[in-house]
């Protein structure tokens, strides 16, 4: 195990402003690596800790605790004692997307998503729709299977179907579900249900009209909710001045 304090004016990586960068490199430890392999197999976020200054013998420089074993204090970020300095991290599953309805609008979306890196299902329930090379990258299916804090969007453009896809979602443990269509649609197929977690008409109001852009709005605006920002109107966000008390 390798601390380098100046990786900046040893690798140039061009990646500083000036300041000084802390590299720390380690071998890949079996433990580790099955670690990080269980925790994305079980789409569940995964904490480890690493003891990367130690000067004393309470600790070993390279120490390592993962989950239950890290201490209660010690939550995200870095924390230093004398002595000792340790980094709290945690790894977080890609973000899951179901697209329930494969048709020519669902492409980009999901071709959008798997760019991103996201876990991307599709769902319908027309066999011939689910064809691997119009969706390359995606898991085809013919009913959802929803994880804990996924994305979801409804657009079959087929009343019944997503009103099935509709129970579906609000049953699960998604924690966004988009509604493609018009207000008066997803109110009759809420019919008098309330969910905070619906968002409709899905995507931000950028002036989207071509699929490619309807699609890039959905994923800014799935983003957006999943940081916990404003995921509305523009026009609608505060805005923090520096003189407030």
């Amino acid at each position: 195990m390798v601390i380098y304090d100046n990786a900046e004016e040893l690798w140039g990586a061009g990646i500083g402003c000036n300041g000084v960068i802390s590299l720390w490199l380690e071998p890949l430890s079996p433990r580790l690596l099955h670690f990080w392999k269980d925790a994305l197999t079980q789409r569940r976020p995964a904490r480890s800790a690493l003891m990367y200054r130690c000067s004393e013998s309470t600790f070993t420089q390279g120490q390592r605790w993962y989950d239950d074993e890290i201490p209660v204090a010690w939550q995200l970020g870095h924390y230093h004692g004398p002595g000792w300095s340790v980094f709290v991290e945690q790894l977080q599953p890609p973000p899951q997307l179901v697209v329930c309805g494969a048709g020519p609008d669902a492409v980009p979306l999901v071709a959008g998503a798997v760019r991103l890196g996201w876990d991307v299902q599709l769902v319908d329930h027309r066999a011939g729709f689910l064809d691997p090379q119009r969706f390359p990258g995606a898991e085809l299916r013919a009913l959802p299977k929803i994880a804990t804090g996924s994305s979801l969007v409804i657009m079959s453009h087929n009343l019944e179907r997503d009103r099935g896809y509709l129970d579906l979602a609000l049953a699960s443990p998604a924690a966004y579900i988009g509604m493609l269509g018009p207000h008066e649609r997803t109110r009759r197929l809420l019919a008098g249900r309330q969910d905070p977690r619906i968002h409709g008409p899905v995507g931000l109001d950028l002036g989207s009209q071509t699929p490619e852009e309807i699609a890039l709005s959905i994923l800014a605006e799935i983003m957006a909710v999943q940081s916990g920002r404003q995921g509305g109107f523009l026009r609608d966000r505060r805005v923090f001045s520096s003189d407030r008390s």
